[in-house]
């Protein structure tokens, strides 16, 4: 997870914040400090996933081309699949694969129907790798957020998405 480094100990007051908001340009104080705890939370759980990860000698984005490759049945894509998968730049791909392979954690192999091509494979050592971490990645997960009942988990993911889409549909200056 990429660190936004938000270390904001205490959260601005309504008060304090309705001094930046003017008839027009009035503020949703609540929607301000919503996001402001998402930032903090975020940091806080992005680093220790990243200190989980580091145990391992691999990053989140490691990690995140590792599991791509891992759920495919034949554990194998190209390298622009995997820059599509993952919506990173072809530059970011050829990075974290040279350290992958370094590691020997995937390989480079020609492509089975075009010569000029290559496909990235997730090694027998990366699978090994996967088959210890995942377990314990998705236990972390789940006990981060487990003080949140079923219900309420659900009502986030939903409460998440819609903010993705506000993203998504919003033009910023």
């Amino acid at each position: 997870m990429g660190n936004v480094n938000f270390d904001l100990k205490d959260i601005p007051k309504s008060e304090d914040l309705l001094k930046f908001s003017n008839k027009n340009m009035p503020l949703k104080i609540n929607a301000i400090q919503a996001c402001l705890f998402l930032f903090r939370t975020t940091d806080e759980i992005s680093k220790i996933v990243d200190s989980q990860f580091q145990k391992y000698g691999v990053s989140d984005g490691k990690f995140s081309v590792l599991m791509t490759l891992y759920n495919r049945n034949n554990h194998q894509l190209t390298p622009s699949e995997l820059s599509n998968e993952l919506n990173v730049t072809r530059a970011t791909i050829s990075g974290l694969l040279n350290g992958l392979e370094k590691d020997k954690l995937v390989e480079r192999c020609k492509h089975p129907s075009d010569g000029r091509m290559l496909t990235i494979k997730i090694t027998e050592k990366g699978v090994k790798l996967m088959d210890e971490l995942c377990p314990k990645h998705f236990t972390l997960l789940s006990k981060l957020l487990g003080s949140l009942d079923c219900e309420s988990l659900n009502s986030f993911i939903d409460n998440l998405k819609l903010i993705r889409i506000g993203i998504a549909d919003r033009i910023f200056e």
